[in-house]
């Protein structure tokens, strides 16, 4: 957990407007999870196989929530700033990997 915090931490620091958390564990009732830049903070989507549900977030909160989606057991997330694109991914075997590209217009 401590390893998704640290990346997290320079995702957020990027402002992102746009997060997509995929690649869930079979036993997830959500089949991805959106987060999207608001004036006020975050608004987090939990798609389900016919419904979304909406919550409205602090930054500090959407990077905690972030990490614990990430613990339990998805397997992927990008995030889009306003220059940068980020990538996590977590393999089968548990190991974290990190992707930062400058973003071209």
């Amino acid at each position: 957990m401590n390893e998704f915090l640290l990346h997290l931490e320079t995702i957020f620091e990027d402002i992102p407007s746009k997060i997509v958390i995929s690649k869930p564990p079979k036993s997830s009732e959500y089949r991805r999870v959106c987060l999207l830049k608001k004036e006020s903070g975050y608004q987090l989507e939990k798609y389900t196989e016919k419904q979304v549900f909406h919550e409205n977030l602090s930054a500090e909160n959407a990077l905690k929530r972030c990490a614990d989606f990430l613990s339990e057991g998805f397997c992927q997330l990008n995030a889009w700033g306003e220059s940068r694109e980020f990538g996590i991914a977590v393999s089968k075997k548990g190991k974290v990997l990190f992707t930062k590209k400058q973003l071209t217009e």
